[in-house]
């Protein structure tokens, strides 16, 4: 097994592969796709949590980037579409042409595949979201420094606005809001002694402040799933009075927006307290890279990187 010197550094990063068949919905899709291994190990994260890596080339191209770089571990998995399963077993097939979750684990330490579970959502928010499976994975990795940890990466649905009637479409926030008790289930099934970290793109603003008509305030969720299950928000930790904004007007993609901005990525820990200590969290990829004499942002989100120093080796 690989081991570690004193810290443990975790990344959760929407990185908005978004594309179909040869369309590129996503914008400047190669230059970030292709540059995001060698951006992100400049941060030398030990764990890096992906979200929206939707497509098997992109994958399979970012895992062996990474495999070149000393990340020789990875796993990834998607359920079956809720709604497909319900269908005769005939036209199960159609899961095939469903897109996965886009949820990727990368890790210098050897991840359990005997261990992995993963979890589709019951229902859909936008109607895009119908042609992807998305909710969670679970795997563990073990170390000689500390032993086993546990790792959820997640991605609930989006909302849409409807600017019509100022606010958010109401039935799809009823959805969004049976998915996260979903998460919740997920989480709480596979939270054992193990330290825990979860990276989630929840796609609901903290909902501390009135700034943001991107995403739907998520009121009592958040302060609900933190208290529920015993999480600690590692950001929040250590920023306690930051907006810690992931999806921005800052951002170039997102630059004629009018709203300040959203928290809606996080990174959450459990169990730490036996093996680590919290020592950073901070806001990464806010800086815009060039790429082909052009700035481009690597996705349009932020990412959060947290370090944990390693107070109990060989647990």
């Amino acid at each position: 097994m690989e081991n570690l010197t004193d810290s443990l550094k975790v990344l959760t990063y929407n990185a908005w592969g978004l594309k179909i068949g040869p369309f590129s919905i996503a914008k400047d899709y190669f230059a970030r796709i292709y540059s995001l291994a060698s951006e992100i190990y400049q941060l030398k994260p030990d764990i890096i949590l992906l979200q929206e890596i939707w497509k098997k080339t992109d994958r399979d191209f970012i895992i062996s980037e990474f495999v070149k770089r000393g990340y020789r571990y990875s796993f990834h998995k998607s359920g079956n579409h809720p709604h497909v399963n319900k269908l005769k077993k005939q036209f199960r097939w159609l899961n095939n042409f469903m897109l996965g979750n886009g949820l990727l684990i990368i890790s210098k330490l050897p991840i359990d595949l005997t261990t992995t579970k993963a979890i589709s959502f019951e229902g859909y928010t936008a109607q895009e979201e119908f042609f992807t499976r998305k909710g969670a994975i679970y795997c563990e990795i073990k170390s000689k420094d500390f032993g086993k940890i546990s790792l959820i990466n997640a991605h609930l649905g989006s909302v849409d606005y409807q600017r019509n009637k100022n606010r958010f479409r109401r039935d799809q926030i009823k959805t969004q809001k049976k998915q996260l008790l979903e998460l919740e289930d997920f989480i709480q099934k596979h939270s054992g002694s193990n330290p825990l970290f979860i990276g989630a793109d929840l796609n609901i603003d903290e909902g501390n402040y009135n700034s943001s008509t991107w995403f739907p305030r998520s009121g009592k969720q958040y302060q609900n799933l933190i208290s529920k299950l015993n999480l600690i928000d590692s950001f929040r930790f250590h920023h306690p009075d930051d907006l810690g904004h992931t999806y921005t007007s800052k951002n170039i993609y997102n630059s004629k927006q009018e709203t300040p901005g959203s928290r809606v990525d996080y990174l959450f820990h459990k169990n730490i307290e036996q093996r680590f200590e919290p020592e950073s969290s901070n806001i990464v990829f806010s800086k815009p890279i060039k790429k082909f004499n052009n700035q481009i942002h690597l996705s349009d989100h932020f990412g959060i990187l947290s370090e944990y120093k390693i107070i109990n080796k060989g647990a």
